[in-house]
Order: structure tokens, then sequence, then C-alpha cells
């Protein structure tokens, strides 16, 4: 039977909505139609990425590379996913081979020196070269999340009553605490963990929630939707991950004591039946490590759990 549209072009609507896993469902049907297409593979590891599975997006990237080895979209494709899995170098090579197919696109620059940037943070450092690293940090430098809390007694007595996350609620913090690292990417959601699965990826799903912060009437009825949601879906956790850009209420970095002045950046809310934590994501940070803790006064979303 003929596509009166193709799975590519309906795939393509469905990721520009947001629907990364209907989009890689429809990019998939299509390689089975047309599996020497360079472009499905470049699509379907596009919208694997978006939903973090790095190993799976990487073998569509290097599929797509050997059907079209002078294309940048297979080699920068490639880069992002093994940006995802923590291999910088090799990420790094690979968008520097995209840039030699494609040498004035400006995204791929810019990731180019991203990479590198992160890079030399991961690689080991000599006592001397520590030494400077020290003495040149800004006063206001993101630290890590345990670090952090460990800067004052009060903070050391934070991690001291912190309960101990299940291994499972532990990752998902970890993986929404990752979506709030490019700020200025970030499309305002609530992620929640559902009942165990294959993998924690495989138990999260995601509601967007983009106008939810205009004004407290708006804010008020999704907060009541995302209760429900939460209870339909058996949720075990939930967690809000918006940039301060999107957030016209609450605008709780204008409270008082609010620790960062006019930096920029991202809130990352964990909610589960137990308890909640909150993090502010510097528009500056590099990984997960930029994550540093608030306190519950600067909360933007009340309980989800009851």
């Amino acid at each position: 039977m003929c596509q009166t549209v193709s799975y590519k072009d309906q795939g393509n609507a469905e990721y520009k909505k947001g629907n990364w896993l209907k989009a890689a469902g429809l990019y998939t049907k299509g390689i089975k139609e047309d599996p020497e297409s360079a472009i499905l593979y470049s699509n379907r590891s596009a919208a694997l990425l978006q939903l973090k599975k790095a190993a799976k997006a990487l073998e569509d990237a290097e599929q797509c590379i050997s059907l079209r080895p002078d294309w940048d979209k297979g080699h920068y494709r490639k880069g992002l996913a093994l940006e995802l899995q923590g291999g910088y170098n090799e990420a790094l090579q690979a968008v520097e081979a995209a840039l030699k197919c494609n040498p004035q696109n400006e995204e791929m620059a810019k990731k180019a020196r991203a990479l590198k940037r992160m890079r030399d943070l991961a690689k080991p450092q000599s006592k001397k070269d520590k030494e400077n690293q020290e003495k040149n940090k800004p006063v206001n430098r993101s630290t890590s999340i345990q670090g952090k809390l460990q800067g004052s007694a009060q903070g050391a007595r934070v991690v001291d009553e912190l309960p101990q996350l299940d291994a499972d609620t532990a990752e998902f913090q970890r993986e929404c605490i990752s979506f709030a690292v490019d700020a200025e990417l970030l499309e305002p959601s609530v992620y929640f963990l559902g009942p165990p699965a294959a993998d924690v990826e495989s138990a999260m799903s995601q509601v967007k929630i983009k106008e939810a912060f205009q004004s407290p009437d708006l804010l008020q009825n999704c907060t009541g939707f995302l209760r429900e949601y939460a209870s339909e879906k058996s949720a075990r956790a939930a967690c809000a991950v918006v940039s301060l850009k999107d957030i016209a209420f609450p605008q709780v970095w204008k409270r008082q004591g609010w620790p960062h002045g006019e930096v920029q950046g991202a809130l990352v809310q964990l909610d589960t039946p137990k308890e909640r934590r909150l993090w502010f994501m510097p528009a500056d940070a590099m990984d997960v490590s930029g994550a540093v803790p608030l306190s519950q006064d600067f909360r933007i979303l009340e309980p989800l759990f009851r």
C-alpha cells in the first residue's frame, strides 16, 4: 500500500512536536521500506538522542556514516551520542569530522569548542595544574552537588539528613538533572518515573508544561493535572526541569536569600512520596556536577504526591 505521506515526513512532524518515541517508530518503519536511506538513520539517531538512548543512537549514526561517509549529519549524530556516553575526546573527533564535511556550520563549531573544554576538564591534572585552577577559579563557580552541600556545617547536616534514594530513583534524579545542563535548549517539562521496567529510561515519561508558569491560575491547574497523571501512572517520583527564562510565576529567584544573584540557568525539583529535593543549574555548567542544591524556600511546584 502506497503511503500518501512518507514515514520520514510523518516522523519529522512528530519530532517537531517533541514526540520523539513516536518519531523513532515512524523512522523505523521507513527504514524497513528503504534500508539504504542515510537520512532515515540520521533522523532516528536524532530521536534516540532526545530519548537519551545513546548506544542505539550511536549505532544509527554509524550506519548513516557507512551509507554517506561525506555527509556531516552522520558524524555529528555520532559525536552527540558519544558525548552522551561521556566519551568527550571521541565525540570531539566525530564532530571535527562533521566540520570537515561542512566547515561553515556554526552549531557544529560551537559543539566542538564545548567538547574541547569538557575533554580538558576530564583530563588528569598535575598538582601544579590543580593549584593554578583553584587559584584562578571564580568565586561563584559551580561545584559538585555533594561538595556544595558540605561547604558549611549546615550543608553537612543537610547531607546527613537526606534519606538514601533507591537505585532507580537515584538514576532518575541524575537523568533529570542532566536535562538542565543546556538551559537555552530546555523545554519546560515534568518527568515521571513509573513502575519498574527493563531500565530507568523505559520507565520514564514526559509531560511538557511550557505555559504552566505564566500565571498563578495556570500553575494551580497544571499542578492538579500533574497530580492526577502521577496517580494514573503509578509514578514513584516526578521531577520538574524548567529554565528561569520560562517562569513568569513564581519568580523564586527574587525571594530573600536567593544565593545566585543574576545568574541565568534552570531549576530542578524532584518529588517523591517521601521527600523533595531542589537544585539550581547555572547556564555555564558543563555537566551534572554543576547543580547546586537549594532550600525548600525556592520550590516552583507544590507537592505532586499526597
